[in-house]
């Protein structure tokens, strides 16, 4: 089968009022024809005179027609109704359109950090992060991160440049085998926990108790890529992160968090992916001595 440019397709559909008729068409259960399409465009309009209607309707047919010779509409004794392309490219206009609105909503933040380090599979569901709030200061995500993983009772998914934030009720419910911890740690140079001297003592600890709490751990290494932060409890809040363009650096002032299920399973797909497909297997014990030296 030879390739399809969709170009036209495209340009069909940017034209004045088209997608009003498709979404017409879909709507309709039989099939609809082109001159009920024509009442249906111009009836908010307060156009209701046949003569209107019909000189209408001619153009709105010819239109109609454009987009059977597409592939967009079945046309059958004068009734329109929507192919599998049809249905697909509507799909995928909606789709876009809420990309859109959520790269609006949130244009400040975007266009002054990374998105590029998204995946691509999960950067065109980007719409998914518009049901979640992104935070001011980090003090706000700080207060409610340690407020969710108090409460927590299954498991925490992290996503993480640094190993930072894990109150000891968490560790000790997880060396009791209460809950579990999955952990994708992000290296700068492996084994090394991407600490300054000043901060690496303490880390080093948290690390090791985790360790000795039954996390599970794998890595990535950032050799051609920033970092991205994901946390997820119980499988009923989020929050991502992303690195600021000033400084490559993740910004934990300004965070998306949320409970709502469209966000919390985007974050947690996303989490899956790079779990299964991107990290390796943590050798602990590399990073342990590493520490020890």
């Amino acid at each position: 089968m030879g390739y399809k440019d969709p170009s036209p397709l495209v340009k069909e559909l940017l034209l004045k009022d088209r997608i009003e008729y498709i979404e017409i068409i879909k709507d309709s259960e039989d099939g609809i024809g082109s001159r009920e399409v024509t009442e249906r465009i111009l009836r908010p309009r307060g156009i209701t005179s046949q003569k209107e209607i019909k000189k209408e309707n001619i153009k709105v047919n010819k239109r109609l027609r454009a987009f059977v010779d597409l592939g967009i509409l079945i046309s059958d004794e004068g009734e329109y109704n929507l192919s599998s392309l049809g249905y697909l490219l509507l799909d995928s206009w909606k789709s876009i359109g809420e990309r859109v609105d959520t790269m609006d909503r949130f244009s400040d933040y975007f266009n002054n950090h990374l998105v590029n380090v998204i995946p691509k599979e999960f950067f065109r569901q980007i719409h998914k992060l518009r049901t979640s709030e992104l935070t001011g200061i980090g003090i706000q995500w700080k207060e409610t991160l340690e407020e969710q993983m108090m409460n927590m009772e299954r498991k925490l998914y992290n996503l993480t440049h640094c190993i930072h934030d894990y109150p000891e009720i968490v560790l000790e419910k997880a060396k009791n085998g209460e809950i579990e911890i999955v952990i994708v740690y992000q290296f700068e140079e492996y084994p090394e926990l991407n600490y300054s001297d000043s901060e690496q003592l303490r880390e080093e600890e948290l690390f090791n108790r985790l360790v000795d709490a039954g996390a599970e751990f794998r890595y990535l290494t950032l050799e051609n890529r920033r970092p991205m932060g994901i946390r997820i409890v119980d499988e009923k809040w989020a929050s991502f992160l992303l690195p600021k363009m000033l400084d490559g650096q993740l910004d934990r002032d300004q965070v998306f968090i949320g409970t709502d299920i469209e966000f919390v399973s985007w974050c947690r797909d996303l989490m899956y992916h790079i779990w299964s497909f991107e990290a390796e297997s943590l050798n602990v014990e590399e990073v342990i001595a590493e520490g020890e030296e």
